[in-house]
């Protein structure tokens, strides 16, 4: 004897709905990234730009005369000179500024072939100490960021306070290769550095009447 049973068709339709239903929840469950479910979510990332260090001059020197009249060829004499520059930079580790001149002779004279030698002292001499018969050519630096070697203090010409140009005079290492005569540790904005220039003459030099020149460059560098 067999017992049959009938299944009502509506019901059977749900059961494989509902079945199927549950496996693509599964489905879904296993597959779907888990921070779908995460209450907030972030995304951190930095935008760049970089600035470039610049340079340059804000006031640049310009020819230089010396102070007063010609120096007589057969009594000598001694005449000044100065220029203020302005170094403007934003670079953060500061600049350096550095002097040269184009002769490895001294200040030449334009039509001839005599000059007046470069001040043989590669050390801050506070008065330019020159022998009686002997000419030179030297220059003094004063900066509120000067290398100590240009410190201008009295006699001791390395140490203390700046004070002015009128002493402390120098040409240090090769002139015809650039010397350091500012060091800053710090971007500036219209820096100001004077720089001296002094000529000695002495009596009976010998020296061909005429205009001796010198011709100077400047470079400021990043650091």
């Amino acid at each position: 004897m067999y017992n049959l049973t009938r299944q009502n068709p509506i019901i059977s339709a749900f059961t494989a709905t509902l079945a199927t239903a549950i496996m693509l929840s599964a489905a879904y469950l296993l597959l779907e990234p888990t921070s779908m479910y995460a209450a907030a979510d972030t995304d951190i990332f930095t935008v760049t730009q970089e600035i470039g260090a610049e340079i340059s001059f804000a006031t640049n020197s310009g020819n230089i005369t010396m102070a007063g009249t010609a120096i007589g060829g057969a009594t000598g004499g001694t005449r000044f000179g100065s220029t203020t520059v302005a170094v403007t930079t934003n670079n953060a580790s500061g600049y350096t500024l550095g002097i040269e001149f184009e002769s490895s002779n001294g200040m030449e004279l334009e039509t001839g072939a005599d000059f007046i030698d470069y001040y043989a002292s590669s050390s801050p001499d506070y008065d330019m100490g020159l022998g009686s018969n002997t000419s030179g050519f030297a220059y003094s630096v004063s900066s509120t960021n000067q290398v100590a070697a240009f410190d201008n203090t009295g006699s001791a010409c390395g140490s203390g306070s700046i004070k002015s140009i009128d002493n402390c005079y120098v040409m240090q290492g090769t002139p015809t290769s650039a010397s350091t005569i500012v060091s800053s540790g710090a971007s500036a904005t219209a820096e100001e550095t004077i720089i001296g220039f002094q000529v000695i003459v002495a009596a009976g030099s010998g020296l061909a009447n005429g205009f001796y020149k010198a011709t100077t460059t400047l470079t400021a560098t990043t650091i």
